[in-house]
């Protein structure tokens, strides 16, 4: 009796399956390294994307080395992985950019520098004639940023006339604890005439002067207030002359009121309007002291 032999393949594990359908992955990473068409690389995907298709049972055409096509495989993702590290490293020491968000002290020094030159422009030309482009540019500052910090060209024409009402600007006059009464007031008149006789207050005096049939309640906010910080710190003389006995305690604020008066009279108006520019002299403050020591403080 004659035994046929069975010329058919035996069944095909799982394993061998998941060998063959390596195997197309392997080759569609294979052919994506080397091909140039793409419509090669589509193929591969289309063939590997589906499992139940026709073409499922179909070996890849040409002899390929699963192994082989392994390590070309493991060899692209190391090449990717490659290139991410050298990617992230590169970023890591490109030079950062430095012109990020301004500190507060640049902000600070930038306001300051937007405050000097809206100043000059302002008492140069008229607040009419000056205008915040101008003002920009000679700042060194973008447009948008004035109207960030200062809002309008009003508001930015308080902060200049303000400005000046801050304790660097008014600050106490140079009194040392061993000098008389006498020698404390010569000082402390001498102080008075010095800041009212200072050119950036003479400007702003009369840009204030100027433009105050447009700003009415901004001129009469800067008297008040201007005045109110110079009688202060008149008065903390005085309280300093009777914490240490030389006067008797009595209303200091009156007492540097009375002082200023005496001291400035009409110098201030006939400066600011350039009548009289020129300050009292050294004998006009030395018998306006005398004057006030003998009349209000009854000191001989």
């Amino acid at each position: 009796m004659a035994i046929r032999t069975s010329t058919r393949s035996p069944p095909r594990s799982s394993a061998s399956r998941m060998n063959r359908s390596g195997s197309v992955t392997a080759m569609t990473i294979l052919f994506e390294l080397s091909s140039d068409s793409p419509r090669v690389v589509e193929r591969s995907r289309q063939r590997s994307s589906r499992p139940g298709g026709p073409h499922a049972n179909r070996r890849p055409s040409g002899k390929v080395c699963c192994k082989t096509m392994g390590k070309e495989a493991d060899k692209a993702g190391a090449l990717r992985a490659g290139g991410e590290v050298s990617r992230r490293k590169s970023a890591s020491t490109r030079p950062k950019n430095q012109a990020g968000r301004p500190t507060s002290a640049e902000l600070e020094r930038r306001k300051g520098r937007v405050i000097e030159v809206a100043t000059d422009l302002f008492v140069a030309h008229g607040y009419a004639a000056t205008s915040l482009v101008d003002i920009a540019r000679l700042a060194g500052v973008a447009t948008r940023t004035l109207y960030q910090h200062f809002g309008n060209k009003e508001a930015l024409l308080r902060e200049v006339i303000f400005a000046r009402d801050t304790g660097a600007f008014f600050q106490r006059p140079p009194i040392v604890p061993g000098d008389s009464v006498r020698a404390t007031l010569r000082k402390t008149a001498a102080y008075v005439i010095d800041v009212t006789y200072r050119q950036r207050s003479v400007d702003l005096m009369q840009l204030m002067i100027a433009e105050s049939k447009r700003f009415p309640d901004l001129t009469r906010q800067v008297a008040v207030a201007t005045f109110s910080r110079f009688r202060r710190s008149l008065a903390a003389v005085f309280e300093g002359m009777a914490a240490r006995g030389l006067i008797a305690d009595a209303d200091h604020g009156k007492s540097a009121s009375l002082f200023l008066d005496l001291v400035l009279g009409s110098t201030p108006i006939m400066a600011y309007t350039a009548w009289e520019p020129a300050p009292p002299t050294a004998l006009e403050l030395d018998e306006k002291v005398d004057l006030f020591t003998r009349g209000w403080l009854r000191l001989d």
